[in-house]
Parts: C-alpha cells; sequence; structure tokens
C-alpha cells in the first residue's frame, strides 16, 4: 500500500506511538497558531493605539479615518495569513504513517530504520521468499517496538518556542484586558475609532478656545493687525500650558511656527494666550493656521483676507431754506462742503461691497478751519440701508458744522479699517453789507439840511428793507423808510425840513447832536430773527447857518494854504529845469570827479523828479476840486442862501482847477517823457525850452486860481463883517425888547 497512508495492521504498540505522535503535531500546530494570531492581534491593537494617540500627546491630531480603516484592514489580512499559513496550510496536511516513521526515526537514531522498515512492510508478504525472510521482518518489528517503549514524543517538539509564543499572547492579552479594566472609556474610545470608525475624538487634558475664530474662519480687511488669541480651561486637572505654539501656512506658500505670548495670570478660570506679530500684522493675504497647546490642537483656523468697505461716493440732497429762495438741489459731496445755514439734508453715500450695518457718531470738534463749529450733542440720526451698496443719513436741520465719522460693516463682518469722517460746514446768512456815503454832507450841518445818501446795501440771497435811524439826545430813535432798486442801489435823500414839518416833527435844535444810521435787514428767518446790517454811524452836528459858514470858510482856507504850498512847488520845479539850459557846471561838483557823467546824472534826475510831480500836481488839483465841491454842495445841502459864492467857487476855482488837472498836466508829461528820451543826444535844449515854457503857463494858470482864491477870501470877509453886524444888530433888538419889557413890568407895579 503507498507510504503515506495509515496502515491498520501495524502491530498496536507501534500504531498507538504513531497516532500519539499524529496528535501531538496536531495540537502543536494549533496552539502554535493561536499565539501568533493572539500575538499578531495583540500587537496591531498597541501599535495602532500608539499611532492614533501618541500624535496626541504631541499636539497633533488623532489617525484619519481612512488612516484607521488601513490599519484594520492590514491587521484582519496579518490575521488572516496566520490562519492559513500557519493553521490551516498545516493542520489539515495528510499526515501518513511513513511520515511520521521518518520524523521518529529522525529524532529517535535508536530505532535504525526497523520503525520505517516495519511500517512499510507491516502488510506486506516479506521481499524474499523462504524463512530467512520472515524471521528478519519479525526480527525489525520486534526492535521497533522495544524502542517504542523508550521513545519520549517531547523531544520532537519545541516546546519552548511554544512557550515564549503563548507567554507573549498571555501577556498582550493580560495587557489589554488591564488597559480595559483601568481605561475603560480610553479602551473604549479606541475600540469604537478602530473597529466601528467613529470620529470620536480622544480626550484632551487640555482644552483651548479660540476667542475670535468661532467657527475657524475670519474675515478681516485688507492691511489689518490680525490678534490671535486663546484662551485655555484652567479648571482641568492637567495645568494649562505655558505657551502655545501657532502653525501657519500662507497662501503663496510660506510656513512657519510663532509662539504665543502667555496674558498675566489665571482669570475667571481661564488663561489667555495672544500673538499680534507676522504673518497676521499688516495683513495682505489669507493665512491657515493651527494653534497647539499641549495636547489640545485648534485646526483649520483661517483668516480670510477681503477688501475694507470704504464710501466712494457721497451725494448731499439739501432743501434749502425759504430764506434763500433756492431750490432744492443734489450734489457730490467733498471736504469744505458748505451749506446755508437752516438746510433739511439727506446723505446719500455709495460704498464697494454689500453692507449689514452703518454706525453714525457725531464728533464734538473738527480739525477743517473751515468749519467754525461743530455739534456737541449725540447725532439722533440712524443710517437707513436702501441697498446692498446705499445708505442715506437724514441730518437734523443744519444749525452749525457737522463732523460725523461712518463706521461701515459688510455682509462679511468686516468693519472698515478708519471712520469715513463726513464734513458739513454752515454758511451763516451775513447781515447786510453797506456802501453807501453822505454826499455833500460834512460833520455839521442846519436844521434845514438836506442829507443825500448814495450807495448800495448787497446780502446773500436778498434784501428784505432798508431805513435811516435818526437818534437825538433825549428823543426816540425814528425810523425812516429808504427806497431800493432792485440792484439794491439806493439814491435818497433825507429832508430834515420836512421831519420837522411832519405829523410826528422832529424837534432839532441847534447845538444838538444827531447820529445817523443806515440799516437793512434781509429774509432771514432763523430763531434768533433776521439779520441787520448797518452802515457807518455819522455824528452830526446841528448848527447855525452862521456857524456852517464859518466852517467852511475854514476848510476853504485850508485848500488855499494847501494850493499855496503846490505852487510853490511848481516854481521850483520850473527853476529846476532853468538850470539845465545854463552851461556852468555845478558847484557842487568838484574838479575831481567827471564833471560830464555827473551833469547828465544831475539832469536825468530833475527831469524824472519833474515828471513825477507833474502827475502828483495834477490829482492833487483834482482832489483840491472835489473838495471846493463838497464845499458847494454842503451850502446847497443846508439850504444856504450863497448864490454868489456858490458861483465864484465854481467858475473862479474849481473849473480853472480842474482844466489845469486835465488839459495843461497830460501835454506837459509827454513833453518832459520826450526830454527824457533826449537828454542823451544834442539838441536836446529845443525840447527842454518848450517843457520850460509849458510849466511856465501852468505856473501862470495857478497863480491865477490862487489871486481868485484871495479875492474870493476877501468877499468871504467882507460877508463876515456883514453877518457880524446884523448879529450884532440883532443882539442889540433882543436887548431893547427884553429893556422895554422891563420897564413895562416896572409901571404896572
Amino acid at each position: 500500500m503507498p507510504p503515506t497512508q495509515r496502515d491498520h495492521r501495524v502491530t498496536p504498540p507501534l500504531r498507538s506511538l504513531l497516532d500519539r505522535l499524529r496528535r501531538r503535531i496536531r495540537a502543536f500546530i494549533w496552539g502554535e497558531s493561536t499565539a501568533l494570531a493572539v500575538i499578531w492581534v495583540a500587537a496591531m491593537f498597541w501599535i495602532g493605539l500608539a499611532l492614533d494617540y501618541l500624535p496626541v500627546l504631541a499636539g497633533s491630531s488623532e489617525m484619519p479615518k481612512g488612516g484607521r480603516l488601513a490599519w484594520l484592514i492590514l491587521s484582519a489580512g496579518g490575521l488572516i495569513w496566520i490562519l492559513v499559513k500557519q493553521f490551516l496550510s498545516r493542520m489539515f496536511v495528510p499526515m501518513g504513517d511513513g511520515s511520521l516513521a521518518i520524523i521518529l526515526e529522525r529524532y529517535f537514531p535508536a530505532f535504525d530504520d526497523s520503525l520505517l522498515t516495519t511500517v512499510q512492510n507491516g502488510g506486506c508478504e516479506p521481499i524474499e521468499e523462504g524463512e530467512f525472510g520472515r524471521e528478519l521482518l519479525a526480527h525489525t518489528r520486534q526492535q521497533a517496538e522495544q524502542t517504542s517503549q523508550r521513545v519520549a514524543l517531547e523531544r520532537v517538539f519545541n516546546y519552548r518556542r511554544l512557550a515564549r509564543q503563548a507567554g507573549l499572547a498571555g501577556l498582550l492579552l493580560l495587557s489589554i484586558a488591564g488597559y480595559a479594566w483601568s481605561a475603560r472609556d480610553a479602551f473604549g474610545t479606541w475600540s469604537r475609532r478602530l473597529f466601528l470608525l467613529s470620529d470620536e475624538t480622544w480626550p484632551r487634558r487640555t482644552h483651548l478656545e479660540s476667542i475670535d475664530f468661532r467657527n475657524g474662519v475670519r474675515k478681516v480687511a485688507r492691511g489689518t493687525d490680525v490678534p490671535i488669541r486663546v484662551r485655555a480651561d484652567a479648571n482641568r486637572p492637567t495645568p494649562p500650558p505655558e505657551t502655545c505654539t501657532i502653525a501657519y501656512r500662507t497662501e503663496e506658500g510660506q510656513r512657519g511656527r510663532v509662539v504665543m505670548s502667555r496674558v498675566g495670570g489665571i482669570r475667571d478660570g481661564y488663561q489667555y494666550y495672544t500673538y499680534t506679530g507676522k504673518p497676521f500684522s499688516g495683513i495682505v493675504s489669507g493665512v491657515q493656521f493651527d494653534i497647539i497647546g499641549n495636547d489640545h490642537r485648534l485646526r483649520n483656523n483661517r483668516v480670510e483676507v477681503v477688501e475694507s468697505p470704504t464710501v466712494i461716493g457721497v451725494d448731499v440732497h439739501c432743501q434749502m431754506p425759504d430764506y434763500t429762495q433756492l431750490a432744492t438741489r443734489t450734489q457730490p459731496w467733498q471736504p469744505g462742503l458748505r451749506l446755508p445755514k437752516g438746510s433739511r439734508i439727506q446723505v446719500r453715500a455709495h460704498v464697494n461691497k454689500s453692507l449689514q450695518a452703518v454706525a453714525a457718531v457725531s464728533l464734538a470738534g473738527t480739525d477743517d478751519a473751515a468749519h467754525e463749529s461743530a455739534i456737541t450733542e449725540p447725532l439722533t440720526a440712524t443710517p437707513q440701508l436702501v441697498a446692498p451698496r446705499e445708505f442715506t443719513l437724514d441730518l437734523p436741520r443744519l444749525q452749525q458744522g457737522l463732523s460725523i465719522d461712518l463706521m461701515l460693516t459688510d455682509t462679511d463682518g468686516v468693519t472698515s479699517l478708519r471712520p469715513f469722517r463726513l464734513t458739513l460746514g454752515v454758511l451763516d446768512d451775513s447781515p447786510p453789507q453797506w456802501t453807501a456815503e453822505l454826499r455833500g454832507i460834512g460833520t455839521a450841518i442846519t436844521t434845514q439840511a438836506e442829507i443825500p445818501l448814495v450807495g448800495s446795501v448787497t446780502d446773500d440771497y436778498g434784501v428784505d428793507r432798508a431805513w435811516y435811524e435818526l437818534e437825538i439826545a433825549k428823543q426816540a430813535p425814528r425810523v425812516i423808510p429808504c427806497l431800493l432798486d432792485r440792484e439794491g442801489k439806493v439814491s435818497h435823500t433825507l429832508d430834515l425840513q420836512r421831519e420837522r414839518d411832519a405829523a410826528t416833527p422832529l424837534r432839532l435844535d441847534v447845538g444838538t447832536q444827531l447820529t445817523l444810521t443806515v440799516k437793512a435787514d434781509d429774509f432771514y428767518d432763523g430763531p434768533e430773527g433776521k439779520n441787520v446790517g448797518q452802515g457807518e454811524r455819522y455824528e452830526l452836528s446841528v448848527v447855525t447857518p452862521d456857524q456852517l459858514q464859518a466852517l467852511l470858510d475854514d476848510r476853504e482856507l485850508g485848500l488855499r494854504r494847501r494850493f499855496e504850498q503846490l505852487l510853490v512847488e511848481s516854481r521850483e520845479t520850473r527853476d529846476s529845469l532853468i538850470r539845465m539850459r545854463s552851461q556852468e557846471t555845478p558847484a557842487e561838483l568838484t574838479p575831481d570827479n567827471n564833471t560830464q557823467q555827473r551833469l547828465q546824472s544831475l539832469r536825468l534826475l530833475r527831469v524824472e523828479r519833474a515828471l513825477q510831480f507833474n502827475q502828483r500836481a495834477a490829482q492833487e488839483m483834482l482832489g483840491l476840486a472835489a473838495a471846493f465841491q463838497d464845499i458847494i454842495a454842503e451850502l446847497r445841502n443846508n439850504r444856504i442862501a450863497a448864490q454868489d459864492r456858490e458861483k465864484r467857487l465854481e467858475t473862479s476855482v474849481v473849473a480853472p482847477l480842474q482844466k489845469v488837472a486835465r488839459q495843461s498836466c497830460p501835454p506837459l508829461d509827454v513833453a518832459l517823457n520826450a526830454l527824457l528820451k533826449q537828454l542823451h543826444k544834442p539838441g536836446h535844449q529845443q525840447s527842454l525850452t518848450r517843457t520850460i515854457d509849458h510849466l511856465e503857463q501852468i505856473i501862470l494858470d495857478m497863480e491865477q486860481i490862487l489871486e481868485n482864491m484871495l479875492e474870493l477870501e476877501s468877499f468871504n470877509e467882507l460877508v463876515d463883517m456883514v453877518r457880524s453886524l446884523i448879529a450884532e444888530q440883532e443882539s442889540l433888538l433882543d436887548q431893547t425888547k427884553k429893556l422895554q419889557r422891563k420897564q413895562t413890568l416896572d409901571l404896572l407895579k
């Protein structure tokens, strides 16, 4: 029969030996396979636990689900390999008697091939015919049976290796059991994470919370300094970490680690940490980072950089106050914009991003010099979002300068880096401005005077009315309206005689002081009332006609003296030009000097001085003529009967002065300018002579005017003498009347 099959005809002792060996081999295979399986599973348990939990202790995170699934597959694959290769492939392999006999022959040489021979020939006839063959086979069987009595099957197996494997497997099983008993929560966590692939995380000894990254994402404006702040729970058995670490990666691919600073001590059960440096200062691109503290790691925090919400345009809708008489208008806002006081304003702002909120904060002051004041009370108006990128702000009636900071918050939750400052200045309504003068009236007037007012009054938005205001001691001020044309010009004459004869007469006595003020108001309708503007105040003294004429005589005398001085200067100028015709070297030049050059310079200087004097003299003569005209006007406006004097002044003084200034002086200017150009040329003497002759004629005309002034002064003196005689006569008449009255009273007594 085949050697690999069991032979039931082998003798019982040998059969028992072979069966016992077969059972022990199968038991050894089972034990060794079991130990290897236990060792593999336990080792994968502990190694997987280490791979999953040890990174947590270093501040990293657990093994991801994919890694745990791969580890579980690897563990199962190793276990299957052990079962197949170490158990099934060995346990169920056929073990024939011949194979077992060979094993025993190898480990027990005492058989001397007797066992193998017996097994192989146990059921067959002897190989050789005859008695000798059967005896030899019986002897071999007997030897095998005798030797089998001394066989110890333990020598066939390596029980030490099996013991080591079993011991190691037992220790690993005990360690797992101990871990499961002593750390049930951790054992359960790892079991669920490994076998159920749960996303449950390991409990941390340290717990961190991000203060500013509630959902792990924070959007900030470009260029912002982003402080990173976290806090650690200080109520845990493990003390808070000394420092926390930030591991970051920017959008540009830069990586790094920075250390957060510990802030003070524990407050309210938390320890705080902060970091404000790079890459979070002046941030311009996104940053993704983790925060690590002991075994806790805040993962996947992200700073996203967006544009700051900014006002890109502002329109101001202004409803003008009634007093301006202006239509409602809308105009772009720009720094320094000023609007009329009392305007109703709505601000419409356009921004670069969609908004979720706008806050307006009024300031108590402004740096803009154009705004004289600013509101000091909080702004009561609230901005209203009318579109994702537009908002309006209704301001209170503009009474003083506004300075408002607008803080924008967009739909990303980003607040503008700097507030947008909206400033509005106030155009205060100015009082009407007068540019007026009294024509032909001095500081003294008579009781029957006419006071002409000529000029104009202007205002920002129009003048409502204008008037005189007369103030006399111990009398209520008198208001006298005056008419304005459409352009605000006024040409009005105040007749004191008419006011004295009015229904409510004006009491105006000689010796009193009259104050005349021109005033006007506008259409301003503010709470403080209309704006009133006034012109110059004129202080006028009320005198008699004789006193006024005496004052005018003194003024005329002063004007004559000014003219006399002008005539003297004219003669000196003529004499200076006459000396230029002399061929003699001036005495002030010494022979050591360059006589010809000095003489030329002196001539040039004299001509230039003559030119300057002529221009000044023309202006002064026109001024004197105007002053004499004022005297004439005062005589007329004060209703003083002096027609002869007026005519003399007009024909003998004013007209000649104007003629000399306007007709004689300009040709002299031309002659002097021509002389300047010819001084360095030969033959300039003729031009010089013509110039001197022209100046001589002007001097003659001025001398004639002076003579007329002197004659007029003599006439005035005669008039004064007559006036004094009349005054004495009136005084004598008054005294006579008083004496007669007294005598009559004495007779009655």
